[in-house]
């Protein structure tokens, strides 16, 4: 584009006098100042073309239609989390750390400065709300197989780096919380449930669990109860009334070990398992009074009974009563309310795209309006790919 106060040698648009040549003058361009008028049209298929792009980026683009997965422009490795930040930004947590996408991930970058380099992967990410100056500030924190708490400033966007824990957590750290108290999250470890009161920088254990990794947290907003899920034991969940101050094993029924995943919907816990001989990959129980739990029971109707594992549950408040479920071989499924589950997306198409199907990140966003699709994202061991959901 150029300035109205540009003489007028230099109007004339780079590139122009190839198709000046080529004969437009005689479409149109006619009047005493041809190079202007020919200007002008440039400017107005500019226009043209951007709203064009935008129409396309609202359909999800010509490779992103409802059901029919396609890989995007990221990292070519594990995708271990997705999440999405109030400013509408996309972080992964992969095996080569974290990236950012501001284009709902159909193209993504390294997510500030400084995380460390290769060897150290990121499992879990959370946004936390807290305070610095007597100003509000959101904070990144990403846990990593190290052991240690990376935190990054989101004021600043990419110029920030990121910021170490003062001490280790663990020999791992698997799963982020944060919690409506500024400053507040909790983590889960190697050797059990940490706490932190000071935005992240520093950690103390609440719950010391022997034998087993804690893999998941979820949050029931009605009753505040949180709930915390442990991979490789017999008694896989634990719960927590006090913003995760103590911890207790709950009296129902559980769900088998071990726990990868957790999801609060619409007055249920959601329980995604590593499958044991005879049972199946999602179980659910209704949330009672005080946020307690009933007993658990298997709703997997429409999942296949074998190697669905239940990798990763997400939900959204762009898809209404919907859950997916990411599994192992079998790509993702799609439930309503308490209807069956169904594939999303061919097998064919699964296989082709993600390699091997196995998803082990998921996430929903809203669409580009109010009456486009929401968009599905899903990370496997190869990267990142994208469907729209019906």
């Amino acid at each position: 584009m150029t300035s109205p106060t540009s003489p007028p040698s230099q109007r004339v648009p780079v590139g122009t006098r190839g198709l000046w040549r080529g004969g437009l003058s005689s479409r149109g361009l006619q009047g005493k100042e041809p190079l202007r008028g020919l200007a002008a049209l440039l400017v107005l298929v500019g226009v043209v073309a951007v709203v064009a792009a935008r129409v396309i980026l609202h359909m999800g683009g010509p490779s992103l239609a409802v059901g029919s997965w396609a890989a995007v422009s990221g990292p070519q490795t594990t995708i271990h989390a997705f999440l999405r930040a109030p400013s509408g930004t996309v972080y992964a947590a992969t095996a080569m750390g974290v990236y950012c996408s501001a284009d709902n991930g159909a193209t993504w970058n390294v997510a500030g400065q400084g995380f460390p380099g290769s060897g150290v992967q990121a499992f879990s990410l959370a946004v936390l709300h807290g305070t610095s100056a007597g100003r509000q500030t959101d904070v990144l924190l990403a846990a990593a197989d190290d052991g240690y708490i990376y935190r990054l400033s989101l004021s600043n966007g990419a110029a920030d780096r990121w910021e170490r824990s003062v001490a280790p957590v663990g020999a791992g750290t698997y799963s982020l919380l944060t919690l409506p108290t500024p400053d507040t999250a909790l983590a889960g470890t190697d050797r059990g449930i940490v706490r932190s009161s000071d935005g992240g920088r520093s950690w103390r254990l609440v719950a010391a669990i022997a034998g087993g990794d804690v893999a998941a947290f979820a949050r029931d907003p009605a009753s505040g109860m949180i709930y915390a899920g442990l991979a490789g034991l017999p008694r896989p969940l634990r719960v927590s009334a006090d913003d995760g101050l103590t911890w207790r094993t709950p009296s129902a029924s559980l769900p088998p070990p071990s726990v990868e995943s957790l999801l609060v919907l619409s007055g249920r816990l959601y329980v995604g398992v590593m499958q044991t001989t005879g049972q199946l990959p999602v179980w659910s129980g209704a949330l009672g009074q005080g946020g307690r739990s009933t007993n658990f029971a298997p709703s997997s109707a429409g999942l296949p009974g074998a190697n669905a594992h239940g990798m990763v549950l997400a939900a959204s408040d762009s898809a209404g009563d919907r859950v997916l479920v990411g599994t192992m071989g079998l790509g993702v499924y799609s439930r309503a309310g308490h209807g069956a589950w169904t594939r999303l997306g061919d097998l064919a198409n699964i296989d082709t795209t993600m390699g091997t199907g196995t998803v082990t990140a998921l996430s929903i966003l809203p669409g580009e309006s109010d009456d486009q699709h929401p968009i599905v994202l899903a990370g496997a061991g190869q990267g990142i790919y994208r469907t729209l959901l019906p």
